[in-house]
């Protein structure tokens, strides 16, 4: 999958915890992000991520699912214009034991470069509160937020 968003990068750094997880207690164990980087191609800017706060960890239970949680603020800053937004994204994130599926029950940033959702779709970046699901093969990304409240976060650094 070429698109990339905040929540995936975390659960791909805590999958290789899964194999650790007993049969009993989920294991519990930390969820960092980079301190800062730059995504560039998603929208007509460049935006810089700023992890401002961080605590978070993932759960990862004895048939693989996993769930992230904990405090996650972000800073997300237009590169041309110095325009910033400060945000709380501290989810929390499900992925069910042997799915495709992510799950965004939170405050969530997620974003895909051209072509990521489809030939020809759009970049998107855009906040999400309230449930979105991400679904994925080796093929295809679908995002569904038709039950999330969704600001696009590349119209609001641009003005």
């Amino acid at each position: 999958m070429r698109g990339l968003i905040l929540l995936i990068a975390a659960a791909v750094v805590v999958g290789t915890c899964a194999a650790s997880a007993s049969a009993g207690r989920p294991s519990r164990d930390p969820a960092p992000l980079p301190s800062q980087f730059t995504v560039a191609g998603v929208c007509a800017f460049d935006v810089d991520f700023t992890i401002t706060a961080q605590n978070e960890y993932s759960l990862t239970f004895g048939n693989g699912s996993q769930i992230i949680s904990g405090k996650l603020f972000a800073t997300l800053t237009n590169v041309d214009t110095g325009k910033s937004l400060d945000l709380n994204v501290s989810g929390p994130t499900f992925t069910p034991a042997g799915s495709n599926q992510i799950v965004l029950t939170g405050r969530s940033i997620n974003f895909f470069k051209p072509g990521d959702l489809g030939v020809g779709s759009p970049g998107l970046m855009v906040l999400t509160n309230g449930p979105a699901v991400i679904t994925f093969d080796e093929n295809n990304v679908t995002f569904d937020v038709r039950s999330a409240s969704v600001t696009d976060l590349c119209l609001a650094l641009a003005g």
